[in-house]
């Protein structure tokens, strides 16, 4: 969430001394916790509040909202769909990465690429929704359902800043409690 990859540490040596000493549980949990120590998660999620979620954060996005998907599938009980997963992951994060508000939404620039406004839709769904408004948009994500981060969605009425920073603060609070 730092935007940081693994040759920003010492991620690599470890993952190399875990498969090649056999390092034990305890030592991995202790040394990756040791590794985490500097990036603790409410300042990566207070460093992606209010920020452009879009650019440059693409796969990561996916990653965090196929997280995200995981979590609402325990909490309700159910299964990922494995099928629409497949066609999310098969093609670049870029065809499945919804703006909610369209991006053609002048008057909401400043929040269009906030993590808040942004979902993820299997590729099909996604090039159809376009700059459709957010009830055009609605159809569409019913149809989708199937996606539990869908829900949340569907039972707007509007989707404004508040919406988009209501959002925004759930997904965040629930990484920091996922990954603390």
């Amino acid at each position: 969430m730092f935007r940081k990859d693994s040759r920003t540490k010492e991620y690599t040596r470890l993952a190399w001394r875990i498969a090649n000493k056999k390092l034990p549980a305890k030592t991995i949990i202790d040394e990756v916790s040791t590794l985490g120590n500097e990036y603790p998660i409410e300042e990566a999620a207070s460093e992606l509040r209010g920020t452009n979620c879009y650019h440059g954060w693409e796969s990561d996005l996916r990653y965090f909202l196929y997280r995200y998907e995981e979590y609402l599938s325990r909490k309700q009980g159910s299964a990922l769909s494995e099928e629409i997963w497949q066609q999310i992951w098969r093609v670049s994060a870029s065809q499945t990465i919804e703006h909610i508000l369209p991006q053609s939404a002048r008057s909401q620039q400043e929040h269009i690429h906030r993590l808040g406004n942004l979902t993820l839709l299997p590729p099909k769904a996604n090039a159809k929704a376009g700059k459709k408004t957010f009830q055009q948009k609605r159809v569409l994500y019913k149809e989708n359902q199937q996606l539990k981060l869908m829900d949340e969605i569907i039972d707007k009425r509007r989707w404004t800043k508040a919406e988009i920073e209501e959002r925004e603060n759930r997904l965040l609070d629930w990484a920091i409690d996922e990954w603390a």
